[in-house]
């Protein structure tokens, strides 16, 4: 079962990340769960940037959740915050992370000077949206169809 999670996550499965660093955190290989749980976050799983933003505060219970033999780290504790929270509030487009090792690099690599921006995001905005449709080609389309042009909506039958 771990070689068919490890497959799947570090081809960016993030549900298989996180379930392979819960795994291997709950056999105490908690080297190996973190570095999961960072391939888990840079795929968009939340669950994964919460955790790792709690075992930064430095839980010292191995009987803890977020136990993972950490030092505590203030500043990469509140990065994984961040990231947790810009995960969540953008879930439903799939948001990713695929600059997080320079965002919040595990230790021992010294946290970088960080803008609190994402890639992920500076990619989606500098998309533009799609050009309007030509209105005859819309008339035409709507016509063929039997729609409305300006709803989509099929038209009633009188």
């Amino acid at each position: 079962m771990e070689q068919m999670l490890h497959c799947a996550a570090y081809q960016g499965h993030a549900q298989s990340a996180r379930e392979l660093a819960a795994y291997l955190r709950t056999g105490k290989k908690y080297k190996n769960a973190v570095d999961a749980y960072q391939q888990a976050t840079r795929s968009g799983n939340t669950i994964s940037a919460r955790m790792l933003s709690e075992a930064f505060k430095g839980v010292s219970s191995p009987d803890s959740l977020f136990y993972m033999n950490l030092e505590a780290d203030e500043e990469r504790s509140k990065r994984y915050e961040a990231i947790h929270k810009f995960l969540k509030s953008n879930e439903a487009q799939g948001a990713k992370v695929p600059d997080l090792d320079i965002i919040a690099p595990l230790p021992p690599t010294k946290l970088p000077a960080w803008d609190g921006t994402f890639q992920w995001q500076k990619e989606r905005d500098a998309k533009n949206a799609p050009d309007k449709p030509n209105d005859m080609l819309l008339q035409r389309l709507s016509k063929e169809k039997n729609l409305d042009p300006a709803t989509g909506l099929p038209l009633t039958k009188n």
